[in-house]
């Protein structure tokens, strides 16, 4: 858990490259993950790539299609793809969701 934590900017990381990492099967450390986490390590590397996605759309005013190299994804149109299935909407939408939600919680304080 800690390896992925630390390295999912890492486009090279991947179950493979765990197993090889921990000198164990690919088949056998993913059913361990899968197991302890009820996740599979694929979508664990994935939760966190959208979550830093979704803080960069949020607190950064950098361009989306710059931000392959800081999620670890190499392929942006693959990035909307992913970010649209786990958050039901674009990239460009969310900011402006999650800008809107953070303006009306600092006008309530």
């Amino acid at each position: 858990q800690r390896m992925i934590q630390e390295n999912y900017t890492d486009t090279a990381i991947s179950l493979q490259m765990l197993a090889d990492r921990f000198s164990m099967s690919p088949a056998y450390l993913g059913r361990l993950f899968r197991q302890t986490y009820g996740i599979s390590v694929a979508e664990r590397i994935t939760s966190l790539r959208m979550e830093e996605a979704k803080r960069l759309l949020k607190d950064t005013d950098l361009k989306i299609k710059d931000f392959g190299p800081l999620i670890g994804v190499e392929n942006i149109q693959y990035f909307f793809v992913q970010f649209k299935n786990a958050t039901g909407m674009t990239p460009k939408q969310y900011r402006v969701w999650a800008r809107e939600g953070a303006s009306k919680d600092q006008l309530s304080q």
